[in-house]
């Protein structure tokens, strides 16, 4: 059967997305490995906004089990989520108490503005691509060989490896609690999920990093937006323009292709190990762009249409429904969880 639902979010705001979009036409070289790149202000605004969406949603529709790029932007997302969730589950129950005892005051948590599953919504249109970073798949920064160096790594802590074979010591998710607690001066271990109308099984909501969720690989453009790369490889360029975004594999990465092929992979071992589950995945844009080909199971020769649904937004969620053998979109791009001027 597979999993009964899937969302999938890409990351907050990175370091690297800022200075692509200062950059702009000017060339740049960006000197951090791509699984090291930290999220910004913003970006953390955004991960939290994430995170008190999530602790809002109704119990049949929290999800149950979390899969995460092993790139630090994607894990420092879900963890400052998972945080601010923590933060509004307590709350809630606060108030809850209050109201027990005759005292009033406004909820703490409700369903966030905008947000109705499972209603359609169309995707967003082009006149709010401008919210995007401005980086294209080709310009994007990658250490090919070392998304496991990444600072706080957890991909070793996690009880799942990409393979799916067992691994002992903590999970990311127990390594994560831990250090929200030691933040916190608790003595005692608690789920970060308070008890209350929204306590998540904190045991069942195990991330598990997986390797084939990591970002589209640059290779040799790693480090290079458009302009510099129009700059120093201009006929690199010419190709990628002759064969098509979606087509072309930079000396050394990866086309979006490539990346279809390992999301169909990662979907076939997702459809065992979280059957009749509710699954969230973190990750970036150009794997949200592949889990929507995926999803649908469109033909390869369809696979350049989906760039017609980019840019993926920082913090977007997108939402599939699945009853078996088919998926159902029901959301895609979505950023209604975000306070425009201050996370949008």
């Amino acid at each position: 059967m597979g999993p009964t639902m899937i969302m999938a979010i890409r990351h907050g705001e990175s370091e690297a997305n800022l200075a692509y979009e200062q950059a702009g036409a000017t060339p740049l070289v960006y000197e951090r490995g791509d699984d090291e790149v930290t999220l910004t202000e913003r970006g953390r605004a955004q991960a939290a906004a994430l995170g008190r969406l999530l602790a809002a949603l109704p119990a049949d529709e929290r999800p149950e089990q979390v899969w995460c790029s092993p790139y630090l932007r994607a894990r420092e997302t879900w963890r400052l989520a998972l945080e601010a969730a923590g933060e509004a589950a307590r709350a809630a129950a606060d108030q809850a108490a209050r109201a027990a005892s005759g005292e009033t005051g406004r909820a703490a948590v409700g369903r966030e503005p905008g947000w109705a599953w499972p209603a359609r919504q169309a995707a967003p249109s082009k006149d709010g691509r401008t919210e995007a970073a401005a980086s294209d798949k080709a310009t994007r920064q990658i250490a090919a060989d070392g998304a496991g160096r990444a600072a706080g790594q957890v991909a070793a802590d996690t009880a799942d490896s990409a393979a799916g074979q067992a691994a002992g010591g903590r999970t990311a998710l127990e390594a994560d609690r831990e250090r929200a607690q030691r933040a916190a001066g608790e003595g005692s271990p608690r789920a970060v999920w308070e008890a209350g109308p929204v306590t998540w099984d904190a045991d069942r909501l195990r991330i598990i990093v997986d390797e084939r969720l990591r970002d589209q690989e640059a290779g040799e453009f790693a480090r290079y937006n458009l302009a510099a790369i129009a700059r120093l490889y201009p006929e690199e360029l010419a190709r990628r323009e002759a064969e098509g975004a979606y087509a072309f594999r930079p000396p050394g990465g990866e086309s979006l292709a490539d990346v279809v092929t390992r999301l169909r992979d990662f979907h076939v071992g997702l459809r065992e190990r979280a059957d009749g589950r509710r699954v969230l995945i973190v990750a970036h844009d150009s794997v949200v762009l592949g889990l929507r080909h995926v999803l649908a199971q469109s033909p390869d020769s369809d696979l350049a249409a989906v760039l017609g649904h980019a840019p993926v937004l920082n913090a977007s969620i997108s939402v599939w429904r699945s009853d078996g053998d088919r998926s159902e979109l029901v959301r895609f791009n979505d950023i209604s969880h975000l306070v425009r001027g201050r996370t949008a």
